[in-house]
């Protein structure tokens, strides 16, 4: 499964703007305009308590950690390999993401024979902004259901994430899709 992804940056400028801005000035200075790219104006209105919980992991985030990451995000290069994967795969895009647009997610998607694509009305942390949509569709990939007609999952219908359906991720989708919802546990405040 691959969230709001891209596989390739063909401008290395941003990411080399945000290494120098990083250096020089720390992610304090940075946190508003990544909680704007993360998340849409909405989302950010009406829960106010999960971007403040984003908001101080993203500041806790080690400067080197940080900007090694988008060191590697810039370098990346993945259009020749990501034809050779032969598992199934899954990419959620958000149809609201200015950090990896739509485009980028079904680009990946068309590259993999046989990937799904689904689109969540969210931007950047799809996992969070859109937990009732973004649990179902994972853990229906997971299941091996299959979508109906088209290359595009119908949209999810919100559902609530019972303790049984967090046992379930637990026990059997741990490996994973562990980094995810350990991140959406965390930041809206829910406990497996």
């Amino acid at each position: 499964m691959l969230s709001n992804t891209n596989c390739y940056y063909e401008d290395k400028t941003p990411w080399i703007d945000r290494i120098k801005f990083v250096t020089e000035k720390g992610l304090d200075a940075l946190v508003e305009t990544n909680m704007q790219r993360w998340f849409t104006e909405g989302f950010r209105k009406r829960a106010p308590e999960t971007i403040e919980r984003m908001r101080k992991a993203f500041v806790a985030t080690k400067v080197p950690g940080y900007i090694a990451c988008c060191e590697a995000i810039r370098d990346m290069d993945f259009r020749a390999s990501n034809p050779s994967i032969k598992a199934p795969t899954l990419v959620i895009v958000g149809a609201q993401d200015p950090a990896t647009p739509p485009s980028a997610g079904e680009a990946i998607q068309k590259a993999i024979t046989g990937a799904k694509l689904a689109s969540l009305d969210a931007a950047h942390i799809s996992n969070v902004e859109q937990p009732s949509q973004f649990t179902p569709i994972v853990l229906n990939f997971l299941r091996g259901a299959r979508p109906r007609g088209g290359l595009i999952l119908e949209r999810a219908k919100p559902a609530k994430c019972t303790p049984l359906v967090r046992a379930e991720i637990a026990q059997k989708c741990w490996p994973v899709v562990r980094p995810t919802m350990v991140a959406a546990s965390v930041i809206s405040g829910d406990a497996f």
